[in-house]
């Protein structure tokens, strides 16, 4: 073994500094989803790869969050739950953009010559 091994040793950031970031708060902890109502459509569009069936599942995510959002907006709390949804809507969008950019970009362009 090194030196410089021993002097700089490996160190893993305690498990509670995970916790706190809203990624982890997204999808499960210790296997059981904290907000299934609305992370199971999540995760449906996240693993769908049909591009044909992909845009109602991605719909029908952005649904299910609006409502929940919806639910929690009178409430003090849930903030956690509040992060979740929106780092899910952002990774939803990111994947729609990935998956669906050139359609995008080619519908939209359709729409403007329509009624532009």
């Amino acid at each position: 073994m090194s030196i410089h091994r021993k002097a700089y040793p490996l160190r893993l950031p305690r498990r509670g500094v995970f916790r706190k970031r809203p990624r982890d708060f997204v999808m499960n902890q210790g296997n059981r989803l904290l907000y299934p109502e609305w992370q199971i459509p999540v995760q449906d569009a996240i693993l769908e790869t049909n591009l044909v069936r992909f845009p109602d599942k991605m719909r029908a995510a952005e649904a299910k969050i609006s409502e929940r959002l919806r639910q929690i907006e009178q409430s003090s709390g849930g903030r956690h739950e509040r992060d979740a949804m929106e780092f899910s809507l952002s990774l939803l969008r990111a994947i729609k953009q990935e998956r669906l950019g050139d359609r995008l970009k080619e519908d939209s362009a359709r729409t403007e010559e329509q009624y532009g």
